[in-house]
């Protein structure tokens, strides 16, 4: 099972998001995709070089303008993980 998350956008902005998750190695290693969506957009591919993936801290540094996203994150043999986050004011 994936691990559960919780999203924070530090800088009202959104030039970066800080998704905060139980550490779960395995889950880690398998990660294929991270992508976001707004507004039925469909989903677009977020560059790994634009992520930071520590333990149990996963940054994204992909400006945003303001609105409501979903990020999607894909790990081999686990079910996506959905997260909801906020940008701007």
């Amino acid at each position: 099972m994936p691990p559960t998350f919780l999203a924070t956008v530090p800088s009202p902005f959104g030039s970066a998001i800080e998704l905060n998750y139980m550490l779960n190695e395995e889950w880690r290693a398998k990660i294929e995709s991270v992508q976001y969506s707004t507004d039925g957009v469909p989903f677009r591919d977020i560059s790994l070089g634009k992520i930071l993936n520590a333990a149990g801290v996963m940054v994204i540094i992909q400006p945003l303008p303001p609105g409501t996203y979903t990020i999607r994150i894909k790990a081999t043999g686990y079910s996506d993980v959905n997260v909801m986050v906020t940008v701007g004011p």
